[in-house]
């Protein structure tokens, strides 16, 4: 009798189902895929205040990603994730001010990856079915940035204050800093073998412009200077 109750219990729940997804036409998959494509992430760096300054010392800031989601309306419902805590969090539109939802991210130490998937509300024929999946990778801090060595390299991969790579060991820090400044490698950290003669030439003009052009400035000066004493010169000899 038990087993019976079962069945008859699961091929209820089954046929519900069935009807539930019988409800969800293509007319209706059509019209909320449409809305879902507005559905976006992105992310800004800013910076708080975390202690504020004293007599002695001034204040102490803190950067941190702020987050925002756009355009999750009541036709949907959201679940976020990421692959550093690894928790899922439930978005929904009552959420949102004028479509739009922030938060902030304080995790800056590791490159981090959302995923957000948009599925339809119960105010719809098709509650619970995924319409869009949006990802979204925040970059992590770099310690080398503040290093005096990259001052004036901030083009340099290994410098920029934000990256995405694994992070790398000094002694290979140092040896790829020295690579660029040789010229051996761009500034995103690819060999400079494969570059023609012509592109090293105009490299190395770029490179050193304002040295190629105070040299230039100095040689026509004393050039000038020359020619305008021996002109003189000659004047007064009336030559």
């Amino acid at each position: 009798m038990k087993k019976t109750l079962f069945l008859m219990f699961i091929c209820s729940f089954l046929f519900m189902n069935v009807q539930a997804a019988d409800k969800c036409g293509y007319s209706d998959k059509y019209e909320l895929q449409r809305k879902s494509s507005n559905v976006s992430m992105k992310y800004e760096i800013k910076e708080k205040e975390i202690m504020p300054a004293t007599e002695e010392y001034g204040a102490v800031y803190q950067k941190y990603f702020e987050i925002t989601i756009f355009n999750i309306t009541d036709d949907f419902y959201a679940t976020l994730t990421n692959d550093v805590t690894k928790k899922d969090e439930m978005i929904t539109s009552s959420m949102f001010k004028d479509g739009i939802y922030t938060f902030e991210w304080d995790e800056i130490s590791k490159v981090t990856n959302f995923t957000l998937k948009v599925a339809g509300s119960s105010n719809t024929n098709c509650g619970g079915e995924i319409f869009k999946t949006v990802k979204l990778t925040t970059p992590r801090r770099n310690e080398y940035a503040t290093k005096g060595v990259c001052d004036n390299l901030n083009e340099f991969y290994l410098c920029q204050p934000f990256v995405t790579y694994k992070s790398v060991d000094e002694d290979e820090f140092a040896e790829q800093v020295l690579k660029f400044k040789d010229g051996l490698i761009d500034k995103n950290g690819n060999a400079e073998e494969n570059k023609t003669l012509i592109d090293k030439v105009f490299g190395f003009l770029n490179k050193y412009k304002w040295v190629i052009l105070g040299c230039a400035i100095i040689i026509a000066g004393a050039g000038g200077t020359y020619y305008y004493v021996r002109t003189k010169k000659q004047r007064d000899l009336g030559l």
